[in-house]
C-alpha cells in the first residue's frame, strides 16, 4: 500500500485547458496536502516515481465533458485492484468546476484507500466490453454523516399592547406568550388583557365600563437567525368582554364570549443571547360582534368588525 505521504500522479488523455488542469490540481491538493497532486503525461510517473498513486481520468470527449471516470491504482501492490468512480455533471455546471469536482473525487478515493486498507473488498475485474476497470461491487464506502437535527427554538415574550376597534376607544393592555419554532415553522400560545378602564357613554350620565381578555393559538413562519429576526403568524383568539353599567340608579353587568381570527407580523432585535426587543403589528377579524346596553338608555355599543393592535415588548430566547 502506498504510504500516505506519497504523491498522486494524474494522467488525462487529451489536452484540457490550463485553467481546467489547475482547478483539478488545486482542489485535490487542498484536500490531500500542498502539491501532492500533479498532472503528468500518459505513461509517466509522478514526482515520487513508482511510489505515487496512479490516477487515470477519462472523459466522454465532449467539450465541456458531460461524464467522466476516475480510476485509481497502486503500482507498489500488484494484488491491489484498481478502483473506479464514474461522475456525471449537470448541464449548468461551470466548466472549471467540473474539473475541480474531478479533483475532489480523486482526493476522496486516495483518502479512502490510505485509511481503509484493512477493509478492502474483492478486487474489481477487467471489463473488456467497457474498455476499462469495472466498478467494484463491494467497493468501500464511507457512510455519510447523519444530517444534524434542526434545533427547537423556544421563546417567552411580554409586551405592552395598544388596540383599536375591539373596545369603545383605544385601549392599553398587556400580553404574554410562549412560542416554539423548528426550522422556519413554529407555533405560538398567548394571553392578552385590557383592564376595565375603557368607557363608553351611552346617553346622559350613563356609561359602561368594559374589560377584555383573550387567549389564542397561532401558526407562524419564521426567518432570520442572527441579530435581526422576523415572523408572520396566522391564528385565532377566544375572547371574553365584561361590561358594567355606571351612572344610573340601577346598574347591571353583562358578559359576552366571542372569537376572532388574526394575522400578525413581528420583528425582533437580538441584544444578547437571551434578550431581544420585539415589535408586533396585527389585524383581527371579529367573528361574533358582542353588543352591550344599559337599562333605560336607548343606545348600545357594538364592537367593530375589524380591529388592530400594536405591541412593543421584550423576548427571552432559550
Amino acid at each position: 500500500m502506498v504510504a500516505p505521504q506519497a504523491c498522486v500522479a494524474v494522467q488525462i488523455p487529451g489536452a484540457p485547458a490550463a485553467d481546467e488542469r489547475a482547478a483539478l490540481e488545486r482542489r485535490c491538493s487542498d484536500i490531500l496536502g500542498a502539491r501532492r497532486c500533479r498532472i503528468v503525461a500518459p505513461g509517466e510517473g509522478g514526482d515520487g516515481g513508482p511510489a505515487c498513486w496512479q490516477i487515470l481520468v477519462a472523459t466522454d470527449g465532449r467539450d465541456p465533458p458531460a461524464e467522466a471516470s476516475v480510476v485509481l491504482s497502486d503500482p507498489t501492490d500488484a494484488a491491489h485492484a484498481p478502483v473506479r468512480r464514474d461522475v456525471t455533471f449537470r448541464p449548468n455546471d461551470v466548466v472549471v468546476e467540473r474539473w475541480a469536482t474531478l479533483g475532489l473525487v480523486i482526493a476522496a478515493l486516495v483518502t479512502v484507500e490510505e485509511h481503509s486498507a484493512a477493509e478492502e473488498g474483492p478486487g474489481a475485474s477487467f471489463n473488456s466490453a467497457g474498455g476499462g476497470f469495472a466498478p467494484d461491487g463491494a467497493a468501500r464506502r464511507e457512510a455519510p454523516p447523519p444530517a444534524p437535527a434542526l434545533p427547537v427554538d423556544l421563546q417567552a415574550r411580554a409586551a405592552a399592547v395598544g388596540a383599536v376597534g375591539l373596545l369603545p376607544e383605544a385601549a392599553l393592555g398587556a400580553r404574554v406568550e410562549l412560542s416554539a419554532a423548528r426550522g422556519h415553522l413554529g407555533g405560538v400560545a398567548r394571553a392578552t388583557i385590557f383592564p376595565g378602564n375603557s368607557r363608553v357613554t351611552l346617553g346622559g350620565p350613563a356609561m359602561g365600563e368594559l374589560q377584555l381578555w383573550s387567549a389564542g393559538l397561532g401558526l407562524c413562519g419564521t426567518s432570520g437567525r442572527g441579530r435581526w429576526g422576523g415572523r408572520a403568524c396566522l391564528g385565532a383568539d377566544l375572547a371574553r368582554t365584561s361590561a358594567h353599567g355606571a351612572g344610573v340608579s340601577e346598574t347591571n353587568t353583562a358578559v359576552r364570549w366571542w372569537g376572532s381570527t388574526w394575522l400578525g407580523l413581528s420583528v425582533e432585535l437580538r441584544l444578547w443571547q437571551h434578550l431581544a426587543l420585539t415589535a408586533d403589528v396585527e389585524g383581527a377579524l371579529v367573528l361574533v360582534r358582542p353588543s352591550f346596553a344599559i337599562y333605560g338608555v336607548p343606545s348600545t355599543f357594538n364592537s367593530s368588525a375589524v380591529g388592530g393592535t400594536l405591541a412593543l415588548g421584550v423576548a427571552v430566547p432559550f
